[in-house]
């Protein structure tokens, strides 16, 4: 039975992460609403989709406190092995895996606090997470962003831990930000 279980949370960890993964794919994020196209934007992208996700799983029970560190196993996994694809050396890896799972408590953290506290820190959070490699920001690419961090918290809340495995899109189109 314990066996059965833990395959279930992998299995739906896995469609989990793939659809994070799937949306932060999405070129609408760099080619207009300018988030880098760069590996530090690509993670920044993850992370903020897994916020969103694990929005839905926290302060639930254990099972859902066991399907979101299992996405977070995942996605560890993926940048070790994505990591070790660019040519970085295995005591290298190990550094930088470490510094992104500091990240992610970070970037959680920061979302939380903008999430309570609203717009000022919103636009603050995803100024500094976002676009933080860059040194000017478009302001219109900001206001986007940051609507559709809103938005896909609103989304996010609706939905429930069947629904998100069992719909092909789970995340909102940031193309129809932009018409």
């Amino acid at each position: 039975m314990l066996f059965k279980k833990k395959k279930k949370i992998i299995n739906t960890a896995t469609i989990i992460y793939k659809k994070i993964i799937l949306q932060s794919r999405n070129k609408t994020f760099y080619s207009k609403a300018l988030v880098p196209d760069t590996i530090d934007g690509r993670f920044e992208l993850i992370i903020l989709h897994f916020f969103f996700i694990n929005l839905l799983l926290k302060n639930k029970g254990e099972q859902e406190k066991r399907l979101s560190e299992e996405i977070i196993s995942l996605m560890f996994k993926d940048f070790d092995y994505n990591l070790r694809e660019m040519g970085v050396g295995d005591l290298s890896v190990k550094k930088k895996i470490y510094h992104m799972s500091e990240a992610l408590a970070g970037r959680i953290k920061a979302y939380e606090e903008a999430k309570e506290k609203k717009v000022k820190f919103i636009e603050k959070a995803i100024r500094r997470n976002l676009y933080g490699t860059l040194e000017k920001v478009n302001a219109s690419s900001l206001t986007i962003m940051k609507k559709y961090f809103l938005d896909s918290i609103k989304l996010i809340k609706k939905n429930n831990l069947l629904e998100i495995t069992e719909k092909d899109v789970i995340f909102l189109d940031l193309n129809n930000y932009f018409k």
